[in-house]
Parts: C-alpha cells; structure tokens; sequence
C-alpha cells in the first residue's frame, strides 16, 4: 500500500479540452510528455501522443499518429477461442453448476481450454505482439523444447503421494515421495483426497519434474498455529510451498471441484485492519525454477501473498485465484510478484485486493495477457531500485477495482525503466483505471528516515494504447484504513480517468497514448 506524498513534486495541471468532459488527465510537472492532445468524442475523453501537434480550431485538436507506437519487433501469439470455465469451491461437497464465465473483450475467454490447447497444438497463430526488444523463449518450438513436459517424452516413472491415514500432516509424505522419485519424473497427488501441508513444504535442486495435483492441497485452518509457525525461522523460509530447480511443471486439474491449493483466508480476513499488520501470515508460494511450466493451478482463499517467482524462463497459462471475501477485506493479496525474467503468463483470472501481478527491476523480458482482474490494485509495474524492462501487459477485463493499468515508482529511491506497455484494456468501474505516480510510499512503512526525496524513477517509452471503459463510483475501497486514504493521489475525481505523476520531464521521457476511451462512472 502507498501514500500519494507530494514532496518535491510540482502542483497538478490539469487539461480539460472545451465542452463537456466526462474524464480528464491529471499531469504533474509540465514537460513530462511532449504533445499531449486531447479531445471529446461520444462523450468520452480520447487522448494521443505525437512529436507534431497541429492546431485545427478553438474547439478541438488534430494530431498525426506518426510517433505513437515505437515498438516494431514482433513476435507472435495465440489467438484464443471461446471455451468455459467458472469458479467452484473445493470445499462444497455438493455438486452443483459451474458459475458462468467471465469473458474478456473482442471473444477472449479467461482459463480456457482454447488457451492451452492453442499452445499445445500450435494452431490459430498471429502476429499481435510488438516489443522494442526480443522476449526470449517465448516462439512455440522454443517453448516445446526447452520446458520439462512429460506428455511428450512418452512413458516416464511416476510416483503417488501417499495420504496420510491419520488426517495429519502430509508433508513429509510429499518430501518423501519426491526424494525417492528422483529425476525424468512424475509426482501425482491423487484425485478426491485433500492432502493437507500442516508444515511448510520445501522441495529443492528439483530437476525435470512434473507434479500433478489431481487432488487438492490445504494449508493448516488454524490461524494461531500458523502464526506460531511463520514465527519459527527454523520451520518457515519465507514461503509454505516452495519449489526451487531446473525443468519443473506444475499442472493443475482442469476439473472444477479437484486440483485446488486452500489457503483458509476467510479464517484471517475479518481482522480487517488488524489482519493487514499481522506479521503471522503466511505467504504460499516462493517458485524459483528455471523453466518452469505452470498450468491450471487454481488458489482458493489465499491469506495473503500468492506467488513469488524467480528463476528465469517461466511460462504460465491458465491460472485462478478466489480470494473474495464475505467478512473483511483480503489484503495483500497479490497475485504475482514476477522476479523471472524472458516469462509469458497466459490466461490468469483473479478475485482478490491487491494487485494482479507486479514486474520490478532487474526482472526484463515479461508478456502478460489475457487477465480478468476483479476488486484489486491492478497490472502493476513497480520500480525502487536497479534497471529493467520490455514488459507487455494485454488483453485484459478490469472491474469494479480501485487501479486498472498501474506503475508506481518509489519516492526517495531512483531506478531505471524502460520499454513498458499495456494495451487492449477494457475497464469497469475502477477508481483509477490508468495511474502512474513516482512517489510511492508503503503506507505500513512510512518514508524511510534520511532519503533524498528528490529522487525518483526514470521511465522511458511507456505506452498506454487500447483503453476502454468507465471510472468508478468511489476513489477508496476495503484497504483504506488511514485519513487521507494510502490510494489517494493529487487531482483526483471520480471524473477522471488517468493520473501521472512525474517527478520532471527528464524521469518521463517517450510516453505514447492511443485510443484512450474512458468515461465517468
């Protein structure tokens, strides 16, 4: 969580073109983009970026198109057709309908079938990726042949984890079948059994292994326990599951009732802002593989804090998270925290309170595509220390969240980031659907003492390209616990759209706008 400070920072200019605005940009620093223009169209608010800005009349603006998109290498990319899906929960032992699917714009379909199925079979391609600079390992027969997929290495041995017949813990049963199981292999966690991880998992120096879970997976449902075990660095690295390794897949069941990892937030939730300062809470999963397969992996009611991958070299497709709470909100929980650099995640769906995902420094090469994103913090780039970049973020649902498209750059701290796009968006009722601000603050945290606040993030040709949709009804959501609210930012209005915050021009350099269409709740 941040605070929007506003030290060393120039007061907001706020352009509006003449009539009637339903969303509207707020700017900090004059300079920070050249030729910005904005018009009315349908009500809305369209904004494009050029070296040349001509002036047409006193009512509106022409602009030529010529330099808003630089980013020229193309690699490709799946279509994805149809397919259903749904949300059911694991521990429901009635059977019922799988709830209807949520859909993303132009007949995408969130984890769908199709999804993998394109992958796999190498059908229905086109060229609709552009980036500044190759992403590695991200052409199919690249990704065929570098990744550890036992479907097409015909037969290889495979191991069943045992259940533990007392109900207890089933960890060293996983430990244990995976020691002796050894390389070339498959671990199987068996269908209809809910194998429970009462001790934190720690699986290292993995190497060309497939771990099935048919099964689901529970962290402990005693919350005071847990806690006890967070406390214990000699029990708990930082994470519960934790994969380390080379060559790894992890593949989900594509059934809606098995294949779950149960988190009991729900347990931890109604502490409210209690529960956001409790240090007890478990983070789920630390995955530092080098090429790593993930696939159908469904989270149900995480406590906080999903995934955290490193390595290199991760591809991920078809991935769920639940984390909607009836009593109290789920804070900090974040989908991904993306350390793995020349990574695709393709298809991932989420229902949660904070953000989708967050790519930072030195972490280059990421494509993200095809989200839904549900009551969060939005598609997240972050930025405190080091150099990255060339991230994609497209093909993506935002609703009824307080941050749609989002970067956040650390006030007192500077970094260096460029070749950054997100694109193909479509937004609804989200507070801020486009947000860039470099003066972030963890509001948990504070500014710490002796930064030079003048320092900021360098952020260099970011595009914004493809947004459609509406503000929403309020600028706060669950998480605000403090007056002013940690999300509260300079300018802003239920009326406008998009927020930057740039320190100077110098820290915002080459920003590219196209077909921006937001309107007011």
């Amino acid at each position: 969580m941040s605070s929007a400070t506003a030290a060393a920072f120039a007061p907001p200019i706020c352009l509006s073109p003449s009539g009637t605005v339903t969303a509207v940009v707020v700017l900090l620093a004059a300079g920070a983009i050249s030729g910005l223009a904005i018009h009315t169209y349908h009500e809305s608010v369209h904004i494009l970026s050029t070296r040349r800005l001509h002036e047409n009349d006193d009512q509106s603006r022409r602009v030529e198109e010529s330099d808003v998109l630089s980013m020229v290498k193309i690699l490709f990319a799946c279509d994805i057709e149809g397919g259903e899906t749904g949300v059911a929960d694991p521990k429901d032992e009635d059977e019922h309908e799988v709830q209807d699917p949520d859909t993303i714009g132009s007949g995408h379909t969130m984890i769908t079938k199709g999804a993998t199925a394109c992958w796999e079979t190498n059908t229905k391609w086109s060229g609709i990726m552009k980036l500044s600079a190759p992403i590695l390992g991200l052409i199919f027969p690249r990704i065929v042949s570098a990744y550890w997929l036992p479907e097409l290495l015909g037969e290889v041995k495979t191991c069943v984890v045992p259940k533990n017949e007392t109900g207890t813990d089933d960890t060293p049963n996983v430990v244990r079948t995976t020691a002796e199981c050894g390389e070339h292999t498959r671990v199987i966690f068996e269908k209809d059994l809910t194998y429970n991880l009462w001790t934190p998992l720690q699986l290292k120096s993995l190497s060309n292994v497939e771990f099935v879970f048919n099964g689901n997976v529970s962290l402990p449902d005693n919350v005071s326990y847990v806690e006890s075990v967070v406390a214990d660095a000699n029990l708990y690295p930082g994470r519960w599951i934790n994969f380390q390794g080379t060559n790894v897949t992890l593949t989900g069941s594509e059934d809606p009732k098995q294949g779950w990892f149960i988190g009991n937030g729900e347990l931890w939730w109604p502490g409210g802002a209690a529960n956001s300062a409790n240090k007890g809470r478990p983070h789920f999963f630390s995955l530092k593989v080098d090429y790593l397969r993930a696939r159908h992996l469904k989270v149900w009611k995480p406590v906080a804090w999903v995934f955290s991958m490193g390595g290199s070299h991760v591809w991920m497709t078809d991935t769920l998270i639940d984390a909607r709470s009836e009593d109290g909100f789920p804070f900090n929980t974040d989908g991904v925290d993306m350390s793995a650099s020349n990574s695709l995640i393709d298809g991932f769906t989420i229902y949660n309170g904070d953000d989708l995902i967050n790519v930072s420094p030195p972490t280059t090469n990421v494509t993200v595509r095809n989200m839904y994103s549900s009551g969060g913090h939005g598609i997240a780039v972050s930025c405190a220390s080091g150099a990255g970049g060339n991230y994609l973020f497209e093909n993506a649902v935002v609703e009824d969240s307080l941050i749609g498209a989002r970067f956040k750059g650390a006030l007192g701290t500077t970094c260096d980031l460029s070749n950054v796009a997100w694109r193909n968006f479509t937004i609804r009722n989200t507070s801020y659907p486009i947000h860039f601000i470099e003066n972030y603050v963890d509001q948990e945290k504070g500014l710490p003492p002796g930064h030079n606040v003048s320092l900021a993030a360098y952020a260099t040709n970011f595009t914004w390209e493809n947004f459609v949709g509406q503000t929403g009804q309020s600028l706060k959501d669950g998480s605000c616990i403090s007056d002013p609210c940690w999300s509260s930012t300079l300018g802003e209005s239920t009326d406008k759209g998009m927020y930057l915050l740039c320190a100077d021009g110098e820290h915002c350099k080459d920003f590219h706008f196209s077909n921006i269409d937001l309107k007011a709740y």
